[in-house]
């Protein structure tokens, strides 16, 4: 839907337009509420029932609202329409953080992972330009959403991302890697764990779409999150030549969705 929002628009998104598409995800019953998480399910409340996303965003009554993956989850396309261009790619994070995720935490995870893709996917970047792209990125969203939505107390995503880097490269084995970074760094909902643990199976996996997506998948926790972040990095990193046709099918089957034509969609879009 966010691939598609972005070819419609020529990627120039509103919060209003990422409130609508929200609401229409909210109203499938294959995916809400099952793949919402709690600061999503809020908005998504609130949203439907008429409030200003502006307001939604930024709102919150305990600490952590606003401060998970959520807006992370969802951001590759943007990246990858960005292709290039981290600043836009933070900017276009940013507005899509609004309506849900617009804290100094989410933003950051959002734009860490936005900026990640954006370089990943140009000719010879390599896995450490990708790593401090993620690094910019957070500091960069960090920034943002401080100022136009809500700061958070929490830890620093793009100093977390270093600590995750460190861990896997020091380990001898997937199964450390794994049990290392979820020891330190975690694998849960909060973006302050998710996003530096996604990048950090990126990076352990030397940039391998198949065994990233198989460390972010045997890790636990909120593995679908941060599968889809650390395998979307890896697959715009290594590009559509380095996956196995038969498990993109089995994807596409799984889960009843033409990802290639999603694909396309995007492509010509971000080539116009």
């Amino acid at each position: 839907m966010l691939s598609d929002l972005l070819a419609r628009t020529d990627g120039k998104i509103t919060a209003e337009n990422i409130t609508s598409m929200l609401i229409e995800w909210s109203g499938d019953e294959r995916y809400f509420p099952h793949f919402a998480g709690p600061t999503t399910r809020a908005a998504i409340d609130a949203l439907a029932g008429g409030a200003d996303p502006w307001d939604v965003g930024r709102a919150g009554s305990i600490m952590t609202q606003g401060a998970s993956n959520g807006a992370a989850m969802r951001i590759v396309p943007v990246g990858l329409f960005h292709h290039g261009d981290v600043d836009a790619a933070v900017e276009t994070a940013f507005i899509t953080c609004v309506p849900s995720h617009n804290t100094s935490l989410g933003v950051s995870g959002a734009a860490a992972i936005a900026a990640a893709v954006a370089v990943a996917c140009t000719d010879g970047a390599t896995v450490q330009d990708v790593v401090e792209a993620a690094k910019e990125g957070a500091e960069l969203g960090e920034e943002r959403g401080r100022k136009d939505g809500r700061d958070v107390p929490g830890p620093s995503i793009a100093r977390r991302i270093d600590r995750a880097i460190t861990l896997g490269a020091a380990s001898d084995s997937d199964d450390e890697i794994i049990a290392d970074i979820e020891a330190e760094i975690g694998v849960g909902l909060p973006a302050a764990e998710a996003v530096p643990a996604a990048v950090g199976f990126f990076a352990a996996a030397g940039g391998d779409p198949v065994r990233t997506a198989q460390l972010a998948a045997n890790a636990g926790g909120d593995s679908d999150t941060i599968g889809c972040m650390a395998a979307g990095i890896a697959g715009a990193h290594c590009g559509y030549e380095a996956l196995d046709e038969a498990l993109v099918g089995e994807v596409e089957k799984a889960n009843d969705i033409d990802i290639t034509a999603a694909a396309r969609l995007l492509l010509t879009a971000a080539e116009r």
